[in-house]
Protein backbone atom coordinates (compact mmCIF):
# COMPACT_ATOMS: atom_id res chain seq x y z
CA UNK A 1 0.00 0.00 0.00
CA UNK A 2 3.06 2.40 0.89
CA UNK A 3 4.31 1.59 -2.79
CA UNK A 4 0.51 2.49 -4.08
CA UNK A 5 0.78 5.81 -2.17
CA UNK A 6 4.11 6.81 -3.17
CA UNK A 7 3.23 5.80 -6.84
CA UNK A 8 0.02 8.20 -6.49
CA UNK A 9 2.28 11.09 -5.14
CA UNK A 10 4.47 10.60 -7.79
CA UNK A 11 2.10 10.64 -10.39
CA UNK A 12 0.54 13.93 -8.98
CA UNK A 13 3.64 15.43 -8.66
CA UNK A 14 4.51 14.59 -12.35
CA UNK A 15 1.07 15.64 -13.27
CA UNK A 16 1.59 19.60 -11.65
CA UNK A 17 5.03 19.24 -12.67
CA UNK A 18 3.60 18.84 -16.48
CA UNK A 19 1.22 21.24 -15.73
CA UNK A 20 3.79 24.32 -14.58
CA UNK A 21 6.13 23.14 -18.10
CA UNK A 22 2.95 23.70 -20.30
CA UNK A 23 2.23 27.01 -18.65
CA UNK A 24 5.33 27.99 -19.07
CA UNK A 25 5.81 26.90 -22.50
CA UNK A 26 2.55 29.03 -23.23
CA UNK A 27 4.15 31.99 -21.92
CA UNK A 28 7.17 31.54 -23.55
CA UNK A 29 4.96 31.09 -26.55
CA UNK A 30 3.14 34.20 -26.30
CA UNK A 31 6.88 36.03 -25.55
CA UNK A 32 8.30 34.92 -28.48
CA UNK A 33 4.97 36.07 -30.43
CA UNK A 34 5.61 39.44 -29.37
CA UNK A 35 9.25 39.46 -29.97
CA UNK A 36 8.23 38.75 -33.59
CA UNK A 37 5.43 40.97 -34.01
CA UNK A 38 8.20 43.78 -32.81
CA UNK A 39 10.90 42.94 -34.99
CA UNK A 40 8.78 42.81 -37.88
CA UNK A 41 7.14 46.71 -36.59
CA UNK A 42 10.47 47.73 -36.37
CA UNK A 43 11.67 45.84 -39.65
CA UNK A 44 9.14 48.23 -41.48
CA UNK A 45 10.05 51.42 -39.29
CA UNK A 46 13.33 50.70 -40.61
CA UNK A 47 12.66 50.33 -44.27
CA UNK A 48 10.40 53.21 -44.12
CA UNK A 49 13.47 55.10 -43.04
CA UNK A 50 15.83 54.04 -44.95
CA UNK A 51 13.21 55.11 -48.06
CA UNK A 52 12.98 58.67 -46.13
CA UNK A 53 16.54 58.75 -45.88
CA UNK A 54 16.88 58.16 -49.98
CA UNK A 55 14.33 60.51 -50.58
CA UNK A 56 16.23 63.52 -48.29
CA UNK A 57 19.25 62.58 -50.00
CA UNK A 58 18.07 62.80 -53.26
CA UNK A 59 16.45 65.93 -52.63
CA UNK A 60 19.36 67.34 -51.29
CA UNK A 61 21.77 66.74 -54.31
CA UNK A 62 18.94 67.95 -56.57
CA UNK A 63 18.63 71.20 -54.58
CA UNK A 64 22.86 71.12 -54.26
CA UNK A 65 23.04 70.34 -58.20
CA UNK A 66 20.85 73.30 -59.00
CA UNK A 67 22.54 75.73 -57.03
CA UNK A 68 26.28 75.06 -58.37
CA UNK A 69 24.46 75.23 -62.08
CA UNK A 70 23.06 78.66 -61.35
CA UNK A 71 26.56 79.36 -59.58
CA UNK A 72 28.35 78.27 -62.33
CA UNK A 73 26.34 79.98 -65.23
CA UNK A 74 26.87 83.38 -63.10
CA UNK A 75 30.79 82.67 -62.96
CA UNK A 76 30.33 82.10 -66.81
CA UNK A 77 27.97 85.48 -67.74
CA UNK A 78 30.84 87.05 -64.92
CA UNK A 79 34.02 86.08 -67.52
CA UNK A 80 31.94 86.84 -70.32
CA UNK A 81 31.43 90.50 -69.26
CA UNK A 82 34.83 90.70 -67.70
CA UNK A 83 36.60 90.12 -71.26
CA UNK A 84 33.95 92.23 -72.68
CA UNK A 85 35.19 95.51 -70.45
CA UNK A 86 38.57 94.17 -71.06
CA UNK A 87 37.96 94.70 -74.75
CA UNK A 88 36.00 97.49 -74.78
CA UNK A 89 38.97 99.20 -72.80
CA UNK A 90 41.35 98.12 -74.68
CA UNK A 91 39.26 99.06 -77.86
CA UNK A 92 39.01 103.08 -76.27
CA UNK A 93 42.58 103.23 -75.67
CA UNK A 94 43.37 102.38 -79.03
CA UNK A 95 41.02 104.53 -80.68
CA UNK A 96 42.20 107.05 -78.80
CA UNK A 97 46.12 106.41 -79.76
CA UNK A 98 44.86 106.48 -83.20
CA UNK A 99 42.88 109.44 -83.20
CA UNK A 100 46.19 111.15 -81.75
CA UNK A 101 48.45 110.10 -83.87
CA UNK A 102 46.64 110.53 -87.69
CA UNK A 103 43.34 110.47 -89.05
CA UNK A 104 44.21 108.00 -91.37
CA UNK A 105 44.14 105.55 -88.14
CA UNK A 106 40.51 106.65 -87.98
CA UNK A 107 39.74 103.85 -91.38
CA UNK A 108 41.15 100.98 -88.89
CA UNK A 109 38.77 101.65 -86.03
CA UNK A 110 35.60 99.95 -87.92
CA UNK A 111 37.98 96.60 -88.61
CA UNK A 112 39.24 96.78 -85.15
CA UNK A 113 35.55 96.97 -83.92
CA UNK A 114 34.34 93.99 -86.12
CA UNK A 115 37.51 91.83 -84.75
CA UNK A 116 36.22 92.92 -81.33
CA UNK A 117 32.71 91.64 -81.69
CA UNK A 118 33.67 88.33 -83.51
CA UNK A 119 36.28 87.82 -80.57
CA UNK A 120 33.76 88.82 -78.34
CA UNK A 121 31.31 86.16 -79.76
CA UNK A 122 34.20 83.21 -80.21
CA UNK A 123 35.06 83.98 -76.57
CA UNK A 124 31.25 83.27 -75.51
CA UNK A 125 30.64 80.55 -77.74
CA UNK A 126 33.65 79.08 -75.79
CA UNK A 127 32.45 79.94 -72.61
CA UNK A 128 29.17 78.47 -73.50
CA UNK A 129 30.95 74.97 -74.28
CA UNK A 130 33.19 74.98 -71.10
CA UNK A 131 29.79 75.24 -69.05
CA UNK A 132 28.22 72.75 -70.68
CA UNK A 133 31.21 70.37 -70.96
CA UNK A 134 31.03 71.29 -66.53
CA UNK A 135 27.36 70.86 -66.24
CA UNK A 136 27.80 67.62 -68.35
CA UNK A 137 30.79 65.99 -66.07
CA UNK A 138 29.00 67.67 -62.97
CA UNK A 139 25.73 65.07 -63.86
CA UNK A 140 27.75 62.04 -64.28
CA UNK A 141 29.15 62.55 -60.82
CA UNK A 142 25.66 62.51 -59.65
CA UNK A 143 24.22 59.91 -61.16
CA UNK A 144 26.23 57.42 -59.38
CA UNK A 145 24.82 57.11 -55.75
Amino acid sequence: MKDLAECEATRISDWELIEKLKAQCSELKSQRTQAEEQLCEMETRLSEAKEKNRQLSEQTNDALAVKVNRCLRGFVSWQIETHKWLQLRDLERRATAMKARSVSGQRRLPKKLDAFLTSSRDVVLNLELELAAVLQSGLKIQTPQ
